[in-house]
């Protein structure tokens, strides 16, 4: 996963995750999280 972080120097603080992580347990059980990048048209950076 990647963090970007936003309006360093002015503005309101915020940071971005986008990537693929995959977690893994003890037995057989994996799970593959996709998390999407925020688009320039998307207005509320905390969606």
């Amino acid at each position: 996963v990647t963090t970007s972080i936003y309006n360093l120097i002015l503005g309101k603080l915020y940071c971005d995750h986008y990537g693929t992580m995959r977690i893994q347990g003890n037995c057989e059980y994996s799970c593959k999280l996709k998390f999407k990048e925020q688009s320039i048209i998307d207005r509320n950076p905390h969606q």
